[in-house]
């Protein structure tokens, strides 16, 4: 045997000792595989029982806490269906706490749940603070608790509330159910414990077995794993980036609110940093409070889709904002995914886009909104007002719709380059109305820009301006017939500016001064024209007095008033000056040389008629004297001879005698009127103003007049207050009342009537004040015919009576109204209804201590 040969087979033997020893060492591990495996059932059966267990009584803890927080919520909630869904959650959750206590003490078979282990059963009988009588007194304090809150009871009874249960439920309750989970919680980890070390015995055997035969399938299982782990790491950190880069808050919650996860968005939200947020529950940011809060906890309990529109959350240093929260359960999990977004300047923003939109909704002004291509998208009420086309008929039309065409193309296309340019623009247009007649705006249209500073849409804000500017053209139309009028003016126009220089003047102004056409231009000053005038020696001046001229005129100028001046060409011109309330100066030239010309010839005639008038009143008193005296004479023996006894007259003679008696006292008072009446027109007659008892003057000339009456069977009536005083001359009141009242005999009809009639005023004269008392002397007589009237108050005027058989001279009248106006009043004369005339004045009442000699 070579010794290649012994090697080989020394080789083969090792070998085979080597697959022996292998086959051995298979042997022995899957033994002991199989041992473990029988050992890790007994452990897993052990340690589900335990986890089972840890659940269970981990459910029967979070119970407890759900009723406290349905306690809340019906204390949060007084009434509503929300409280009382609370209510049937919190009875739903008071028996879940009763079986899960039973479940957790005596286990159930059906749902493999062992009795708990009998080193925890201590904690539930023991003999001090056991379990079991603090579990039932929560109990009964909750039941009470129901029963307080159920709306069936009119007066329940005060006796829990929600803070003693909450007291309950993290004092001794809660203390005795962490002693009870500790206790689990270390029988579970001495099970785990085994199990671990039986697990691990079983893998290193598992491990080792299969080493020999799986290293390569081990590693390519390892390079594979290792990539899919970096490719979850990979996607992981994207995902997280995503997460990050999301404005929404994003938080991931266990059902009893506690946060797991927060992204860089929650933390900015919530004010708080993520490790902080993922040690604090979401109850310490919102109270799950109203209608909103209450639904997003049962959804949260039901692990059930929910949103919330406007919960209002808290921040750590004490703001509060309101968030719209989207809670999604993660499917598979008991946790979920809660979405917060801060809604605080979404709310602020949509307040100021209602108030905007109320603002144009609400405008006088014309709105229209248009896309970036102009056509309509909105138009406000007043739009439709101005212009008479409802939003539907334009909306989505082109404003050229409405367009009266008779703008130019000019104005459109630098608008459209301004917008374009995303400036301002600004300009009047004349549209076209729905019913066809046109109408003028004034528009303002800027651009709005988006995000991204590009132009979206266009909006004008529109003022109807057709009133206005129908106004300034009826200005213009009035300025230009003003203009035209002032220029066909024979006077000379002109105004000047408050600082005194020349704003127009027609042509006959500057006609008025010759020498002075030149200076007169409008923004010439009134000094500067006047100095031009003085120089030209266009005034009638003696020398020296050109600077006292130039003084007065600026001083009339700036006063305002009226002044003759006399030019050298011997005209007159009559300058008035006028100031308006804004400081403008008025100035009216009319030329009055032919007026001056009138006025001298009247000046004349007056002094020719003053001297005639003198020599008439010479003449007057002249012959009064002449007539008097023989007058007087003839009257005085007429009255012996009528008054001789010795040798009395004979009938014949007596009436004779009488007829001459008459004739004199006749003459004698036509005498007395004509005087009276010529010193009337002289103004050189003479009255005593005093109180007149006006019952008194009544009586008087009652009994002067009633002779006469009686003569002609006339009827007297005669009404006058007592106790009334008038302002008058006695003599001249009597005369004037006398004249009438025979007036009123001697024209009378016969078997007629008369009457005299003093009363107050119920109103002063026009342009007067004070108490007035009325005199009127009515009669029945045939009346003056209406045609007659104006010659009434002439004198010698008897209205065609001249050959009647009444005496008259025609001066009566008019002496009386002569008499009445020199005392203030005014002699009126009216028709009666059935016949008859009625004459009647007013004199001023007084007290009846004044007096005044005129």
């Amino acid at each position: 045997m070579t010794r290649q040969t012994r090697v080989r087979t020394d080789d083969q033997d090792t070998l085979k000792r080597m697959a022996r020893a292998l086959g051995l060492v298979f042997a022995l591990l899957a033994a002991g595989v199989i041992a473990g495996f029988a050992l890790n059932s007994l452990y897993v059966m052990e340690s589900n029982e335990l986890a089972r267990q840890a659940v269970v009584a981990a459910q029967h803890h979070h119970q407890t806490q759900q009723l406290v927080n349905w306690a809340q919520v019906i204390e949060d909630e007084p009434e509503g269906q929300t409280r009382q869904d609370a209510r049937i959650r919190f009875a739903e959750r008071l028996q879940q706490i009763q079986r899960s206590y039973r479940l957790l003490v005596d286990g159930d078979p059906a749902l493999d749940i062992p009795p708990v282990p009998e080193g925890v059963r201590q904690y539930f009988y023991g003999p001090l603070d056991s379990y079991d009588a603090l579990l039932k007194q929560f109990l009964s304090e909750a039941e009470q608790y129901l029963l307080a809150h159920d709306p069936a009871i009119e007066t329940p009874p005060d006796t829990a509330d929600h803070h003693m249960i909450s007291t309950w439920s993290i004092g001794p309750l809660a203390n005795s159910q962490q002693r009870i989970t500790e206790a689990l919680q270390d029988h579970a980890a001495r099970a785990f414990h085994r199990l671990w070390l039986s697990q691990t015995i079983i893998l290193t055997l598992t491990l080792t077995l299969l080493a020999f035969a799986g290293l390569y399938l081990l590693r390519n299982l390892l390079l594979k794993s290792a990539q899919v782990v970096r490719e979850h790491l990979s996607a992981q950190r994207r995902l997280m980036a995503i997460i990050d880069s999301v404005e929404d808050g994003i938080l991931e919650v266990n059902p009893d609110g506690s946060l797991i996860f927060a992204n860089r968005s929650a933390s900015l939200t919530l004010g708080q940093s993520i490790d902080q947020l993922t040690q604090s529950t979401l109850q310490s940011f919102t109270r799950l409070s109203g209608s909103d809060g209450v639904r997003i906890g049962v959804a949260l309990e039901r692990m059930e889709r929910a949103t919330a529109a406007a919960i209002l959350l808290t921040r750590p240093d004490g703001t509060c904002f309101r968030a719209t929260l989207t809670l999604t359960p993660i499917e598979g999990q008991s946790r979920a995914i809660i979405t917060v977004r801060d809604i605080t300047r979404h709310l602020h923003r949509e307040e100021r886009l209602r108030k905007l939109s109320h603002a144009v909704e609400h405008s006088p002004a014309p709105v229209i909104i248009t896309d970036f291509t102009g056509v309509i998208e909105y138009v406000n009420p007043a739009f439709t007002a101005v212009s008479g086309w409802t939003s539907r008929e334009v909306i989505g039309h082109s404003p050229r719709m409405i367009s009266s065409g008779a703008q130019e193309r000019d104005v459109y296309h630098a608008m459209w380059n301004d917008l374009k340019a995303g400036k301002s623009w600004r300009g009047e247009f004349r549209n076209r109305r729905k019913d066809g007649a046109s109408y003028w705006v004034r528009s303002s249209i800027a651009p709005i820009m988006d995000e991204n500073g590009s132009i979206s849409h266009f909006v004008a804000v529109q003022e109807d301006v057709t009133v206005e500017r129908q106004a300034l053209q009826d200005l213009e139309d009035s300025r230009l017939r003003l203009r035209e009028a002032i220029d066909s003016l024979p006077q000379g126009f002109a105004i000047y500016n408050p600082d005194e220089t020349l704003l127009m003047c027609n042509d006959a102004y500057r006609a008025v001064y010759g020498t002075q056409v030149p200076a007169i231009r409008e923004g010439q000053r009134f000094d500067t024209i006047i100095r031009v005038g003085l120089e030209s020696r266009a005034y009638a001046l003696k020398p020296g007095q050109e600077e006292d001229f130039f003084a007065q005129r600026l001083d009339l100028f700036r006063q305002g008033g009226e002044r003759e001046i006399e030019l050298k060409s011997g005209r007159w011109v009559l300058a008035s000056e006028t100031i308006t309330p804004s400081g403008a100066h008025v100035c009216l030239r009319t030329d009055i040389s032919d007026i001056k010309r009138i006025q001298t010839e009247l000046e004349s005639a007056r002094r020719h008629a003053d001297e005639a008038n003198t020599a008439k009143s010479q003449f007057l008193s002249s012959m009064s004297h002449e007539l008097r005296t023989p007058l007087n004479a003839i009257l005085g023996f007429a009255q012996l001879l009528q008054m001789n006894r010795k040798t009395p007259l004979t009938e014949r003679q007596g009436d004779q005698v009488q007829q001459i008696l008459r004739a004199g006292q006749h003459l004698l008072s036509l005498i007395d009127e004509i005087l009276d009446l010529a010193k009337i027109e002289a103004g050189k007659i003479p009255l005593h103003m005093a109180p007149v008892d006006v019952a008194t003057m009544a009586r008087d000339c009652q009994d002067l007049i009633q002779p006469a009456a009686d003569s002609a069977n006339l009827t007297m009536t005669v009404t006058a207050p007592s106790g009334v005083w008038v302002f008058a001359d006695h003599t001249r009141l009597k005369q004037i009342l006398l004249n009438l009242l025979s007036n009123a005999v001697k024209y009378n009809t016969p078997d007629g009537k008369l009457w005299l009639n003093i009363a107050p005023s119920l109103a002063p004269p026009e342009g007067k004040s004070g108490p007035w008392i009325v005199f009127s002397v009515s009669d029945t007589g045939l009346g003056i015919p209406e045609e007659m009237r104006n010659q009434l108050f002439q004198p010698f005027s008897r209205l065609g009576r001249d050959t009647s058989m009444v005496e008259g001279t025609g001066i009566g009248l008019a002496l009386t109204r002569q008499l009445v106006e020199l005392m203030g009043g005014e002699l009126t004369v009216s028709h009666l209804p059935g016949g008859g005339t009625c004459f009647s004045f007013a004199l001023p009442q007084t007290d009846g201590a004044t007096q005044i000699t005129l």
